[in-house]
Formats: C-alpha cells, structure tokens, sequence
C-alpha cells in the first residue's frame, strides 16, 4: 500500500467507516433507552412502595381506607412511566422515544412539580416578610 492510499482511503473505506458508526450509535442509543426504561419503571415501583410504608392508610373515625398517596403513586406514576416504557419495547432508539423517556423522566423527578415550587417561593416570599417587617421595627417605621 501506498502512502497516497493510506491517506485517501477512497468511497469504500468511507462508506464502511459510516455503516460501522451508524451501528454503533444505534447500539448506544437502544442500549441507553432500555436503560432509562428500567430506571422509570424502578422509580415507579419505589414510589408505590414508599407510599406504602410511609402513609398506607387514611383514618376517618373507626372506618380506615387506603391514602390517596398509595393511589397517586400507582396512577400517576404510572400515566409518566407506562407511555416511555411502551415506546421502548416498540420502537428503541427512535427519536420520538427519546422525548417521551425526557418527559416521564421529569415528571417523576421531584424538582419538577408544580407544588415544589409553590413551597419554594412561599419560603421566598415568607423569610422577605420577615426581612422587612424587622428592618421597619429596627428603624421605627410601620
């Protein structure tokens, strides 16, 4: 061989080179989905089960009927995991698979609800409250 053909390895070289890259990215990419299926599915399990142990009943005088927490984490957790989880099984490493597992996937992350960031900024609005009202009584204002 040649070092002008070990510098222009030509078309076939080439077009091995893109086949040989195209598998191994479609490799990766089903291999990641399935992981973050497994992840979903796991994080959901954890929470049927976290809400078992923390609050599995709801006590109304002597009658006692399973928490609302037990049912949101079943139904809920499984309106987020079920759709990327199907869409693994049918179609991995497909573009549109990897938008369903990043939507379920920040469904279930906690930073991510509409009640965390309604706490978030009452503890805001509440320690500013507190800044002001002591900063008005240290200088006499009302």
């Amino acid at each position: 061989m040649t070092t002008s053909e070990r510098l222009n390895p030509g078309p076939t070289a080439e077009a091995r080179t893109r086949k040989l890259y195209g598998e191994h990215d479609a490799a990766v990419t089903q291999r990641t989905d399935r992981m973050f299926a497994a992840l979903l599915g796991a994080q959901w399990l954890v929470a049927i089960v976290l809400s078992l142990v923390v609050s599995p009943y709801a006590w109304e005088g002597s009658q006692r009927s399973v928490h609302l927490h037990v049912w949101a984490a079943v139904v809920l957790g499984g309106l987020l995991s079920a759709p990327p989880i199907a869409m693994v099984l049918l179609k991995p490493g497909n573009g549109i698979t990897r938008h369903m597992i990043a939507v379920g996937q920040a469904g279930a992350s906690p930073g991510c609800s509409s009640t965390s960031r309604a706490g978030a900024s009452r503890r805001i609005s509440t320690s500013s409250d507190r800044w002001r009202s002591s900063r008005s009584t240290a200088t006499g204002g009302s």
